[in-house]
């Protein structure tokens, strides 16, 4: 696959009729995407979710197994083949989300002060704690913000050391283990592609999904990495791009000329730049892709 030019058929992705529960009949042009998951796991389910308009089953490879996502894969084909529709199975893969590490529950208050070692291990003491992406700290400078859990935890760099970054924090909470951590400012230097995600590619190659889509693209180096993969596995799947970083507005050019389609992650992107900023951030996005022909 040499770009977005040579975009296979993706089912689900047609226009066509959808019975309502009203039993009115429209044509979809918007589409529907729905996680399937431990709550959606249920063949009836599935086969309901159809009837009701699904086009697209999204897959959340950051969660499950292959196991159980081969057994969603089946359950979904087998109801969409029983119930004569077409729908799209989409492959989102975890990428390099950052995350806290295994410590002790801390309350949080403002004005309090929290170590982040650079090791992937905190050494136990009070307001200490570790990271698994630690060499992202290489990029922090003094007065740059880092959110915690959401962005519900907000801190600033206060001291950088050759052992630690040392924030204070200006919106406090409860901090736990696998906690997601977000760098506001800047390009993070990490692969868009962890080797996780590559044997998740190349399960879902083997499986015949119809969607990939990349998780926290930063630049269309990302996603012409993520294609060559799948041609290596001798698959043609299009790639779409997640854009949930701000680094990845400042690509988006570049990133819309090289992705299939975009998957805007409203909540990531919230967090990085404030949820005020996202209607138009989307809008502004949306016209650009529309003018290049990308579904998003």
């Amino acid at each position: 696959m040499s770009g977005p030019g040579s975009r296979r058929s993706v089912p689900g992705f047609e226009l066509y009729k959808v019975e309502t529960p009203d039993n009115e009949d429209y044509m979809g042009r918007t589409k529907i995407i729905a996680t399937l998951g431990p709550a959606t796991a249920d063949k009836v389910l599935i086969e309901r979710l159809i009837l009701l308009g699904v086009n697209v089953f999204r897959l959340n490879f950051s969660h499950g197994d292959h196991a159980f996502h081969a057994r969603l894969i089946r359950d979904a084909r087998s109801a969409a083949e029983k119930l004569n529709r077409p729908i799209a199975l989409l492959q989102d893969i975890s990428g390099p989300k950052i995350r806290v590490r295994p410590m002790e529950p801390v309350q949080l208050a403002e004005g309090d002060f929290l170590h982040v070692r650079r090791s992937e291990r905190a050494d136990g003491s009070s307001h200490c704690i570790a990271i698994n992406y630690p060499k992202i700290l290489d990029g922090v400078s003094i007065g740059d913000q880092i959110y915690f859990a959401d962005g519900t935890i907000r801190s600033t760099v206060e001291g950088i050391d050759s052992d630690k970054v040392t924030v204070k924090i200006l919106t406090g909470g409860k901090l736990t283990t696998g906690k997601g951590v977000n760098l506001p400012v800047g390009q993070i230097n990490l692969p868009a592609i962890t080797e996780k995600d590559k044997a998740d590619i190349q399960f879902g190659i083997a499986q015949n999904l119809d969607l990939i889509a990349l998780s926290f693209v930063q630049s269309a180096d990302d996603i012409r990495q993520a294609r060559e993969l799948v041609r290596k596995g001798g698959g043609d799947t299009p790639v779409f791009a997640k854009i949930e970083k701000s680094s990845a507005l400042e690509n988006i050019e570049e990133i819309i000329r090289e992705a299939d389609g975009l998957m805007i992650a409203r909540g990531d992107l919230g967090v990085e730049m404030g949820p005020y900023i996202i209607p138009v951030t989307q809008k502004r996005i949306i016209a650009k892709a529309r003018q290049k022909g990308l579904p998003v």
